[in-house]
């Protein structure tokens, strides 16, 4: 799972790369839409065959830990969704915190001799 994660990010910032004619601001924003989308469609499909098929017992659980938070819900199908839709939440956050730490690192070392190697080979 935090493969196909990682995965999807840094496609998501491929894509975004390949798109010559965007520069600066909105090349940061155009990374961030791709890999948020490309992340969370893969994520979300990932988590709803691992919660229907592997673990199905996990839905009476994740409704108790909701009930336990405030969110009263009664049926399966709306405790799956209510799942999905944190967790596409938190595939959303992950893509801007894992973008603010490596844009800038990045950008520090755009004009260095291991910069040229790992993006020439």
């Amino acid at each position: 799972m935090k493969f196909l994660a990682v995965l999807t990010t840094i496609g998501g910032i491929v894509i975004a790369s390949r798109i010559r004619s965007v520069e600066g601001r909105t090349w940061i924003l155009l990374a961030f839409l791709i890999s948020t989308l490309l992340r969370t469609a893969v994520m979300t499909l990932a988590n709803y065959v691992i919660i229907v098929f592997v673990m199905p017992g996990f839905l009476a659980y994740a409704t108790q830990l909701l009930k336990s938070v405030g969110i009263v819900i009664k049926g399966g199908e709306l405790a799956l969704v209510i799942v999905l839709l944190l967790t596409a939440l938190y595939n959303v956050i992950h893509v801007a915190m894992d973008l603010a730490v490596a844009l800038p690192i990045v950008r520090s070392l755009k004009n260095t001799r291991i910069y040229s190697i790992i993006t020439q080979g």
